[in-house]
């Protein structure tokens, strides 16, 4: 069910994203965003239920391995760092080289909802992704600049549909539904790390996730270092042109091929498309 709901959305997202590279009339580009931006909470919106819906089922099941945080750091700042820089904010990933024993994609599932939320609720500054060392075990900290949260709401903020003092909707991730924080909870829970919370109204929160240290490999490479996300007065934009570029785009799902074609073609490559790899092969000997 979950493939199936997903699928027609995936395509609606590309179509739209299409779109809003071809329209060029200045009244309907706003009309063009405004479905934009509407597909994307609805992609957010729908992704946690089904997280919420799985974790009450039980169908998530953790898998703990010894899992390095520098990588998981490095996919944070490449994917929330343009989104804090469109909105005025910093979000500053301090490099790490610790290794913690974890399931590292249900700790990335944590993380990131944690960083949406912090991101959301931050109107001024930013945010900070840090891990340092306590005995035995790693403290993983969001740190952000935001709202906060007062005293008497610091335990029913990770109750389900719960939002205190909630943003505006032009904040980096929309207003959400109130999940972001009850499925911290849960993974959290399943995962067995320790969840603690800070915060000061008006200053911002710091959320912590307490997580047990490992030893790393030995050809373990050191970590890149992550430098801030720049502010949008001197980020750099994304190449929109692939003219004279050849792309090939497989997807068994027909919409969404045709959704790839779109998008892709819209900024001026070619595409071959096929339903498989066999078909493209097939494709490509006529």
């Amino acid at each position: 069910a979950s493939h199936d709901l997903r699928q027609p959305l995936h395509a609606l997202g590309l179509f739209a994203a299409a779109l809003s590279l071809k329209v060029r009339d200045a009244d309907l580009r706003p009309l063009v965003g405004s479905i934009n931006d509407s597909v994307e909470a609805l992609e957010g919106l729908f992704a946690q239920l089904l997280d919420l819906s799985r974790l009450e089922a039980g169908a998530l099941q953790a898998a703990p391995a010894r899992t390095a945080l520098a990588p998981l750091f490095a996919r944070l700042a490449a994917d929330f760092g343009p989104q804090a820089a469109a909105a005025g904010l910093v979000l500053r990933i301090r490099p790490t080289a610790l290794w913690i024993e974890s399931d590292p994609l249900l700790l990335e599932r944590l993380l990131r909802n944690l960083v949406c939320n912090a991101l959301r609720y931050t109107p001024r500054g930013g945010a900070l992704v840090a891990a340092r060392r306590r005995g035995n075990g790693v403290r993983i900290d969001v740190v952000d600049t935001g709202i906060g949260i007062a005293a008497r709401d610091r335990d029913r903020v990770f109750a389900d549909f719960v939002q205190v003092g909630a943003g505006p909707r032009q904040h980096v991730g929309g207003r959400g539904m109130g999940l972001g924080l009850a499925i911290v909870r849960r993974i959290a829970d399943l995962l067995q790390h320790r969840l603690e919370l800070a915060s000061r109204p008006g200053r911002g929160s710091r959320f912590s996730i307490g997580v047990p240290l490992a030893k790393p490999p030995p050809a373990a490479a050191p970590p890149r270092s992550a430098a801030p996300f720049p502010a949008p007065s001197t980020a750099r934009p994304m190449p929109h042109d692939l003219a004279g570029r050849c792309v090939v785009a497989i997807d068994d799902d027909p919409a969404v091929l045709a959704a790839m074609r779109a998008l892709i073609e819209s900024r001026g490559a070619r595409v071959l498309a096929a339903g498989t790899a066999d078909r493209l092969h097939e494709s490509l000997a006529d």
